[in-house]
């Protein structure tokens, strides 16, 4: 793991659903106003700090939270320097899947399922539409 000042604020607790989440797994909030583990195509709200029981409050931090993340990596992560993608499971991967975001830059290698420290890049998120 690298050496790295967070930032603090950003962060808030966070009330997840019936199942169990992770610490540093990509979350979003669900139409029962509980949080759940995001998917291959969706960016997230927010990363979680702890892991979390099944319907139990915990510890989250923004995805446009200033400062870095940390996440669990979906297969190695070869250099700093990355792009990472949202991964199945709420985790980060190099490998972008179909309609997979861009969710940050990694900060080191790291090894699957270990955790990496990564840039968020939250305004790759926003669709911007019209005309």
């Amino acid at each position: 793991m690298v050496n790295y000042t967070r930032i603090e604020g950003g962060s808030r607790t966070i009330t997840v659903g019936a199942s169990a989440v992770d610490a540093y797994l990509r979350v979003k909030l669900g139409t029962d106003g509980k949080h759940v583990v995001c998917g291959l195509t969706e960016f997230g709200d927010a990363v979680t700090d702890q892991p979390i029981a099944a319907n139990d409050a915990g510890a989250a931090r923004f995805t446009n939270a200033p400062g870095h993340q940390q996440g669990i990596a979906s297969g190695a992560i070869a250099s700093p320097g990355l792009n990472l993608y949202a991964a199945a499971g709420g985790k980060v991967s190099t490998t972008q899947g179909a309609n997979a975001p861009l969710v940050g830059i990694s900060e080191h290698a790291t090894l699957d399922g270990d955790v990496v420290t990564y840039i968020g890049t939250a305004l790759t998120a926003v669709t911007v539409s019209g005309g």
